[in-house]
């Protein structure tokens, strides 16, 4: 007889359970969902431990379900999953590797976490050189962790249900698992054979009663998590409100709204929804662009959304049109098979959008994808001490020689910002000298062509820093402080009247380009401003700390719309890294973002001579 294995998703409105028999799709052969009283959850953290028993016992019941093993789900703004880097190493090493490395990246005491890992999958070394030795493999590794105080009360309440629970998994992870993606995961490459990774990561948002988990995957490797606080508890209480009718209603009028727009209910209760949609959207959307603005980051060819919420009426549409990917409700064909579970296949899309939690959760049990055991009882090192082998010991040693060269280095660009900082004082000085004299020839009936070569030589592509650190400042949300600043260009060499030949001038001037082309009959105004700029060219650098990671990707977005479409202040915004860190007591985002100028970075000094100085 085939293997069966139980998932249970501990929702802020509802516990489900999905039964499986593993296969590729798995099939779905009981399922079982039963409401929880408001107040229960919040924002997945357990406040009445005997409602959740209660409903627990009442699950087992209405499935039937005697006695087993569940694989228990938990999802809650105070987990935290971070996907790194490791040197090579067995799982005991690296268990002993992450007790010293966690507390850098986990905002809480160790003593009072549970941690568990998973490895997603090894690195190869670079070949050596001509000689030389070639380089240890890495690993990609999967950290996840959660207080205990979150999850031992769930795991009590469950099995004073009756359901014993074999691990406690993390929904986003489950989502990762349960949504197949679309497109083949590998094909083969162009010439060796090697096989290489096709298409973009996708995104599964589920929208949960009190908390909205964003996973992002790609070939099945979760490459992303965030768990927003907050989502369809919010609009359920905003519908009560409007309706003046109790939560338990609200709720249930919320979930036939789609098939209920005809009624009288209906257009109130969606306009008491369009704000807590409009929050709710935007924590989504801020998610999603944080994560595309990783330097390794895969494009997102879509985005599938789950939970009850997913069903309000033009809540996709809504999404695709803030995040520009196409996003669709989930289709039960992409989870699983189902088998005989007592529903009829017209109910079969009511059910959809819950089905995929509680299956992701029982698939942990096949070891498919990644999977981690924040159970309790099964504690992988977290406040107890362990024997550090010598090869953990070298990968820990080599982390902190990282660390410390990481210092050095930056005190090093410290020291060469302050340079860079004044020798772009002294070449603005000379700049301005030269432009006092070419003018006074001008003034003194120097030939249009001539003193126009000049001039262009000198602001051709000229950055008007003072304007763009303004700009910059505006795109600066609430929350969001820059702590350093720095430019990279080429500074174009000055042509001065007579040292440049006039056909060289109009091919292009000095060797590399330096001097722009100058038309042979004077132009003026715009017309002549537009013929002689040079494309600017330089890349920018800012480092700063930001209240919270939706703030950082508030900011982001902000500098990638500055200057507009068509005159973009910047291009390219690249995340460079982001930690955790603390400003006083306050936990922060330390951050650092590399862009490429664009042409709104452009002074109007070229533009204002042209058209006060020749055209007049």
């Amino acid at each position: 007889m085939a293997r069966r294995l139980f998932g249970l998703d501990v929702g802020t409105s509802a516990v489900t359970i999905a039964e499986i028999t593993p296969g590729d799709p798995p099939t779905l052969e009981s399922f079982g969902q039963v409401a929880l009283p408001p107040g229960a959850m919040r924002e997945g953290e357990l406040e009445d431990p005997a409602a959740l028993t209660e409903a627990v016992t009442r699950l087992r019941a209405e499935v039937g379900i005697k006695k087993a093993s569940v694989r228990l789900g938990v999802s809650s703004p105070r987990i935290v999953v971070r996907r790194i880097e490791m040197p090579e190493m067995t799982r005991e090493e690296l268990a002993g590797a992450l007790e010293f490395q966690a507390a850098d990246f986990i905002p809480f005491s160790l003593d009072e976490a549970v941690l568990d890992f998973a490895i997603l999958g090894r690195i190869e070394g670079d070949p050596p050189a001509d000689g030389g030795i070639e380089a240890p493999a890495n690993m990609h590794v999967l950290v996840a962790a959660v207080p205990e105080a979150v999850v031992a009360p769930i795991v009590a309440a469950v099995e004073a249900g009756g359901l014993q629970v074999a691990a406690v998994d993390l929904v986003p992870l489950a989502l990762a698992r349960a949504v197949r993606p679309r497109v083949p995961a590998l094909v083969g490459g162009p010439d060796d054979g090697a096989d290489v990774l096709a298409g973009g990561a996708e995104a599964v948002v589920s929208f949960g009663g009190g908390v909205t988990s964003v996973v992002v995957q790609r070939a099945g490797e979760p490459r992303f998590v965030r768990v927003i606080g907050g989502g369809g508890a919010a609009l359920t209480q905003a519908v009560a409100k409007e309706l003046g009718v109790p939560e338990q209603t609200a709720e249930a009028m919320k979930r036939t709204l789609a098939d209920a727009l005809d009624e009288e209910w209906a257009t109130p209760a969606l306009s008491a929804l369009a704000a807590p949609v409009a929050t709710l959207l935007e924590d989504v959307r801020t998610s999603i662009s944080f994560f595309r603005h990783q330097p390794d980051a895969p494009r997102v060819d879509r985005i599938v959304a789950v939970g009850g919420t997913a069903c309000l009426p033009g809540l996709t549409d809504r999404l695709t049109t803030l995040v520009g990917i196409p996003v669709e409700t989930v289709d039960l064909a992409d989870v699983c098979r189902v088998g005989n579970i007592g529903f009829d296949a017209d109910d079969l899309p009511t059910i959809a959008p819950f089905v995929p939690a509680a299956v992701g959760l029982a698939l942990g049990g096949t070891g498919r994808g990644a999977v981690v055991d924040l159970l309790p009882g099964n504690r992988k090192g977290a406040g107890r001490k362990r024997r550090i082998s010598s090869r953990a010991a070298v990968a820990i040693g080599l982390v902190v020689l990282l660390l410390v060269g990481l210092t050095v280095m930056k005190r090093g660009q410290v020291a060469s910002a302050r340079a860079d900082q004044r020798a772009a004082e002294a070449e603005t000085a000379r700049l301005r000298t030269e432009l006092t004299r070419v003018l006074a020839e001008a003034a003194s009936g120097g030939t249009t062509a001539k003193v126009g070569a000049s001039v262009t030589s000198l602001l051709g592509d000229d950055v008007g820093w003072t304007s763009m650190v303004d700009d910059i400042g505006v795109a600066l949300s609430d929350g969001t402080w820059l702590t350093s600043f720095q430019a990279q260009r080429p500074v174009a060499a000055a042509v001065i009247p007579g040292s440049v030949p006039a056909d060289a001038a109009a091919s292009g001037g000095a060797a590399g380009g330096a001097a722009a082309a100058v038309p042979s009959a004077p132009l003026t105004g715009s017309a002549a401003c537009s013929a002689v700029q040079r494309p600017i060219v330089g890349d920018v650098t800012m480092s700063g700390i930001a209240r919270d990671i939706p703030t950082l990707a508030a900011f982001l977005d902000a500098l990638e719309r500055s200057g507009g479409a068509e005159t973009p202040l910047v291009h390219d915004v690249w995340l460079t890294s982001t930690q955790k860190s603390t400003f006083g007591t306050a936990e922060v985002v330390a951050f650092s973002v590399g862009a490429t100028l664009g042409e709104g970075a452009r002074s109007a000094r070229l533009q204002s001579f042209f058209e006060e100085a020749l055209c007049r």
